[in-house]
């Protein structure tokens, strides 16, 4: 080993030093011993319709209160989906060899407490997928394609009702 390679990471933790002083912090870090964010895990999911819902329900359920705590309901959050499909590179007898699925969300975080809105959003995805001559292929590619819509709406999701609710603690 070299003795720069020591100096190096000195070099970086330092760099890294001033971070710690302005408030930066990781997003769903450990924030306490209770290893969950309280006021995420007060957050009831309302049902989301269809299959892309259900996905989107389950992963915010997840994301929020990871360890299933019992916690008083502060706030509900109501998501509404869309999904829409576009074909893409048609050939000559009007089949197509690629489709876009174009996803959105459009969600309400309310208060319990007196039914206030207090966090609206919205959330896109876009993914594609090849479609196979083979039906089951075609199939298979697109769920999975929703999938990966349903996944990509959830975090973000999320992200921004997190950034909402460290706003709100700090303000």
């Amino acid at each position: 080993m070299s003795c720069c390679s020591g100096w190096r990471g000195w070099a970086f933790a330092l760099a890294l030093l001033p971070l710690g002083g302005c408030g930066f912090h990781p997003l769903y870090g450990e924030r306490a011993a209770l290893g969950y964010d309280p006021a995420l895990a007060a957050i009831t999911v309302m049902p989301i319709a269809d299959r892309v819902g259900q996905i989107i329900e389950t992963a915010l359920r997840e994301d929020f209160n990871p360890r299933e705590v019992a916690v008083k309901p502060r706030y509900t959050l109501q998501v509404i989906v869309s999904v829409t499909r576009s074909d893409l590179a048609i050939q000559r007898n009007a089949t197509s060899l690629r489709s876009e699925l174009n996803a959105s969300a459009q969600f309400h975080l309310s208060d319990t407490a007196n039914s206030h809105v207090v966090l609206t959003g919205t959330s896109n995805a876009v993914t594609s997928f090849n479609v196979p001559f083979d039906a089951y292929a075609a199939t298979v590619a697109e769920q999975n394609a929703r999938e990966v819509a349903a996944q990509d709406l959830s975090r973000d999701i999320a992200t921004q009702i997190a950034i909402f609710m460290h706003q709100r603690k700090a303000g």
